[in-house]
């Protein structure tokens, strides 16, 4: 069972609640910090998961930690947009990324810092 989150992005669907990103604290050094995982709470069985193997074709196509991101789910994928990191690096993010619930892989799709 993972720690408490905040700012994290959550959504729900086909019984299973997806958090994304989040300020949480460290379960070794008890320091918070602002992570860039998926978990998974089925919502049936109260049971938590997080994907055995997350793959990237390259480290871009990876988000970085953030909290506050939009989360939404469309066929087998999750879609991550935006997030700001305002306790490590200090960023500001307008980037989108696709994750595979069915591969693990994550994608790097656009990156919207253009448009500011």
């Amino acid at each position: 069972m993972p720690l408490a989150y905040t700012a994290s992005t959550v959504m729900l669907d086909d019984g299973k609640l997806a958090i994304f990103g989040g300020l949480t604290q460290d379960k070794m050094d008890g320091q918070f910090k602002v992570v860039n995982e998926v978990l998974f709470l089925d919502m049936k069985t109260a049971t938590w998961e997080k994907p055995g193997r997350v793959f990237v074709n390259s480290m871009e196509d990876m988000p970085k930690a953030r909290m506050g991101a939009t989360l939404v789910n469309y066929g087998d994928k999750l879609w991550v947009y935006a997030g700001a990191d305002p306790y490590g690096s200090g960023d500001v993010y307008s980037d989108f990324f696709s994750f595979d619930t069915k591969t693990g892989l994550w994608k790097k799709e656009s990156d919207f810092t253009e448009l500011k």
